[in-house]
């Protein structure tokens, strides 16, 4: 499922396995990942995330977060 709106995401990840979250493949950052993990499942991220460095270093810790270089590694 992709969803590309605001204000809509907060009723869909109690239902996803895992969550890609976007801005973050290209030179924009991240949007946030807090949401998604307060539910648990899996994260995936591109590498562009300065804007949520502290986020990220925590669930990079906590083995909650994925990151993918390309559109072609969500596949892997």
């Amino acid at each position: 499922m992709l969803i590309d709106s605001i204000g809509e995401l907060s009723a869909w990840w109690g239902t996803a396995d895992i969550a890609f979250v976007g801005g973050s493949l290209g030179n924009r950052g991240g949007q946030n990942m807090i949401e998604p993990s307060a539910y648990g499942i899996a994260i995936a991220v591109g590498p562009n995330t300065w804007n949520f460095k502290d986020v990220v270093e925590r669930l990079k810790a906590a083995e909650a977060l994925s990151i993918v270089y390309d559109a072609a590694s969500l596949t892997d």
